[in-house]
């Protein structure tokens, strides 16, 4: 190596590596300011390296504390893929002259179980930590493991793996996305009182009326509807009025009128909703 490029970053230019460069015989060149095209090779290969590491966390659904781990996996993996610029070979096998191995390759952040010996002779203690996968370490035969009851990362090389599970994930690899989706609530009516019309604007009528909005609740008050009304056992109210069915098989029922003149008032009716507007 005769010449070096690299930006201002101090760790290029600190002490030590400018003693490096002394006894290596190698010329030390810098990037202007602001300017990376003028070190493309290295900002592409930075680029390469954050794409992948976007990656791996993003499918494992990783909070933003792991990126330093998404990054030496990113490495990791890049330097055992095969590259057109190496004509099909990997930097590994350009650097070592063998292929990699890959039987120890696993899904990054999925779970895992790794296997623990507790200190003390309790023949029913757990035998095992539920942990994810954060990586390769280095110079060990065995993988990196954070705890997620201790938030501890350790090294193990006894571990069961399940690389269709990702506990950071609400949405696991295999399920039926369809059964994720909540269900819809049952339409009720909801007395609050933003929801209340005042007595004038309904000129003689004594019954407040209501606007039909989705709740909760699976139960309307029996207090507040017609004394004339008997919401148990009836497909139908009394004239005028009609039954509100929700999903739930409740048997308790909500009235509301159908007949809008019987309270002497005027009515605009949009999908999805009852509402009672002054005329």
């Amino acid at each position: 190596m005769k010449i070096i490029r690299s930006d201002n970053g101090l760790e290029f230019l600190s002490g030590p590596m400018k003693q490096f460069y002394q006894q290596k015989g190698i010329i030390h060149h810098t990037s202007c300011t602001e300017t990376p095209q003028q070190n493309g090779q290295v900002e592409r290969k930075h680029r390469h390296v954050l794409n992948v590491a976007r990656a791996l966390r993003f499918q494992a659904h990783l909070p933003i504390e792991f990126w330093g781990e998404s990054i030496l996996t990113a490495a990791y993996l890049i330097n055992r893929t095969p590259s057109k610029v190496l004509i099909g070979k990997t930097p590994y096998e350009v650097l070592f002259d063998a292929k990699p191995p890959y039987d120890h390759i696993k899904m990054f952040g999925c779970l895992c179980y790794a296997h623990f010996k507790p200190q003390t002779e309790d023949k029913v203690a757990p035998r095992s930590r539920k942990c994810i996968f954060v990586g390769y370490p280095y110079g060990k035969k065995g993988w990196k493991m954070y705890d997620l009851d201790t938030r501890e990362v350790f090294i193990s090389c006894d571990v069961v793996f399940h690389e269709t599970i990702f506990p950071f994930s609400t949405h696991q690899v295999g399920h039926n996305e369809k059964d994720k989706q909540p269900r819809p609530e049952p339409y009720i009516a909801k007395h609050s009182m933003h929801d209340w019309i005042s007595h004038e604007a309904v000129g003689s009528s004594t019954r407040p009326i209501t606007r039909i909005e989705p709740t909760t609740e699976h139960q309307a008050p029996c207090s507040e509807l017609p004394e004339n009304i008997n919401p148990v056992g009836q497909s139908t109210g009394p004239d005028n009025y009609a039954r509100l069915h929700d999903n739930t098989g409740s048997q308790d029922s909500t009235y509301v009128p159908t007949d809008p003149q019987s309270a002497g008032i005027g009515t605009s009716q949009a999908r999805g909703s009852i509402e009672i507007t002054d005329t």
